[in-house]
């Protein structure tokens, strides 16, 4: 190992078998995990093994610099009296190390010292009863072993960060995916919302006109938004922060409708006609939209949006008005609509009103997002311009690169009449649930009924359980098992014995079959499914239903969630989502007569399983 290529490792002890570790907000900062495994663990330190960036000092030289992923703090050995460590938490400066290869393993050594590291028991030293390494002279050296990290694993991270449904590659390793042979986008110039998604608990959008072009350009120009890469870093932050305690920092993006270009004074159009043709306010009715728009969506000419988020209500409002201040002079101040989104409180901070978990089955980008399982895999150029599987790549003009498209909608939800009818209506969970269970010994309870029924509209229980893994009722442990990513995207809609798709488990009206399609390989092309994928990232406002709602059965204060999606394309993406499956009864077509898969308010025919005509 005299010749040890830059990248990501794990180093681990072949003593103690097991890796090295940062650890969070302590000193020393490295530390082994499993040399007291009797010992109760501190979730803070969640034990997932560090990953330490290797990096050769020069081309020509034999010494290397070693630092924490997590953190970009150094590994820096420390020669205090009586004490001499290793430190990386906090630390700027990296020693200059040497990495010797004894035959299968290394010991590695600060260059200048030539003190061997050694494992000393120091628990005595640390709080949470952990070994600290130690270079000491009079020990003798253990060995190690400097894993490459050259496959992505996401249970490789700490449970809040793993538990994201879109997790960066980078989190895990900096070598490029295998397979992946085409370009992906700049990371410092994809906005950040739109890859990664911002972590938050807080969002406003600011909806505003430019008034004064001059003024608004000069501003624009020092006007720094949030980038892909910085969420990345932001993720790291967390990795080595309690996961109990929440972010201040702040988030910002901008948006321009195809007016607010125009008045920027850019004519191209970019090779999208549903953004090209101006406002969506057009193409309403074919959206099924029925109902009265917000004013400032229904006018169709706003300019732009500011999209602010945080980990934090005041943080998020706190950069509201500094952004609202900033380009105070420049547009419409006292007419800025701004709309705020929420966090649900505790226990339901990821669902939204109706109570399902939301944000679930996100598409994972190839090269970019270490893949869930389950996790449905795009090309970059699905969410993002200029990249392969961009349906307009040969129309977008140059500045268009690295852009995409984002689609705002703000759905209103009445809570207590949906919950009312859930109730009523799953009394009669015998018409609409799997034969099996109208035959069993074991019927639903009218509480079940409403959670099947509910289910088998959604496509998952409120909990984000798949209900064609769970086509009867949830069982005990599957809400904690839902909240893993690993488990509630690891599914398929096909029936044992069945070799067609099947509704018997899984409707084909619930919504996340409608938008989300699988196993459909026969009836439609991988390329033509997957240009439809949408990646969202919305968020709940609105106030907790009262209790004066809750009685009454009927809704009284406005509440809903706040749809936000990227897409490189209107046409393949949202359009196609809501125009051609959710809303096209006959969709998926998967035999020569066509069959409806619309949802119904009969209580005979919930999901509307009757044969329609053809289009």
């Amino acid at each position: 190992m005299g010749d040890l290529p830059n990248g990501l490792y794990k180093i681990k002890s072949l003593k103690f078998d097991d890796f090295a570790e940062n650890w969070p907000d302590h000193d020393p900062g490295i530390g082994i995990g499993n040399y007291f495994p009797e010992r109760k663990r501190d979730v803070v330190l969640d034990l997932i093994p560090s990953q330490w960036r290797i990096t050769r000092t020069s081309p020509s030289s034999n010494t290397y610099t070693i630092e924490s992923a997590e953190d970009k703090s150094k590994m820096t050995f420390i020669n205090r009296p009586g004490r001499p460590a290793l430190f990386a938490k906090g630390s700027n400066t990296s020693t200059k190390w040497k990495i010797v290869n004894y035959g299968g393993y290394v010991k590695f050594y600060p260059d200048g010292n030539h003190l061997q590291l050694s494992a000393v028991d120091m628990f005595q030293y640390c709080e949470y009863n952990y070994l600290c390494l130690l270079p000491d002279s009079n020990s003798q050296s253990q060995k190690w072993k400097f894993q490459r990290v050259d496959k992505v694993n996401v249970l490789d991270l700490r449970p809040d960060i793993r538990n994201r449904p879109i997790v960066p590659r980078a989190l895990l390793s900096d070598l490029k995916a295998p397979g992946i042979n085409f370009d992906l986008p700049d990371l410092n110039e994809v906005q950040g919302d739109v890859v990664f998604t911002f972590p938050k608990t807080a969002e406003d959008f600011i909806f505003f006109d430019i008034i004064d072009l001059p003024k608004f350009r000069s501003v624009l120009s020092n006007f720094t938004p949030t980038t892909s890469n910085d969420v990345i870093e932001l993720l790291f932050q967390k990795m080595t922060k309690n996961p109990r305690k929440s972010d201040p920092t702040a988030q910002v993006q901008i948006a321009f409708s195809k007016a607010g270009l125009r008045m920027l004074g850019v004519r191209d159009r970019i090779g999208d006609k549903y953004f090209d043709d101006g406002p969506m306010r057009k193409h309403k009715e074919s959206l099924g939209d029925g109902l009265q728009w917000d004013e400032v969506f229904d006018r169709g000419g706003v300019h732009g949006c500011f999209v602010v988020s945080a980990e934090g209500r005041n943080a998020c409002r706190n950069k509201s008005k500094l952004i609202r201040n900033l380009f105070r002079q420049s547009t419409n101040y006292d007419k800025h609509v701004v709309i705020e989104g929420r966090e649900r409180p505790y226990p339901h901070q990821t669902k939204e009103h109706f109570g399902y978990r939301d944000g679930i089955s996100e598409p994972a980008i190839r090269g970019l997002v270490a893949k869930h399982k389950g996790q449905i895999e795009v090309d970059p150029g699905v969410i993002v311009m200029g990249y392969k599987s961009d349906p307009a790549l040969a129309r977008r003009p140059k500045w268009a690169k690295n852009g995409s498209i984002m689609v705002f909608r703000k759905l209103e939800q009445d809570v207590p009449e949906f919950n009312n009818w859930l109730t009523e209506t799953g009394k009669s969970w015998r018409s609409f649930a799997p034969k099996e269970l109208v035959d069993s010994e074991r019927p639903l309870s009218n509480k079940e009924g409403a959670a099947l029924l509910g289910a088998r509209m959604f496509g998952r229980y409120k909990s984000g359980t798949p209900v064609v893994l769970r086509p009867f009722r949830e069982l005990p442990g599957d809400q904690k098992k839902a909240e893993d990513f690993e488990w509630n995207n690891d599914f398929d809609y096909m029936v044992p014995g069945e070799s067609a798709p099947s509704a018997r488990y899984c409707p084909f009206s619930a919504h996340t079959r409608k938008v989300t399609p699988r196993n459909l390989g026969k009836y439609y092309t991988k390329n033509y499914l997957e240009s439809a994928m949408i990646l969202r990232a919305g968020i709940a406002y609105g106030p907790e239903v009262t209790q004066g709602e809750r009685e009454a059965k009927k809704s009284k204060l406005k509440r809903g969630l706040l749809f936000v999606c990227y897409q490189s394309s209107l046409e393949h993406g949202f359009i196609r989502q809501t125009r051609d499956f959710a809303n096209m009864e006959c969709f998926p077509k998967i035999a020569a007569q066509d069959t409806k898969h619309g949802q119904s308010l009969s209580e005979s025919d919930p999901f509307g399983t009757k044969r329609c005509r053809r289009y």
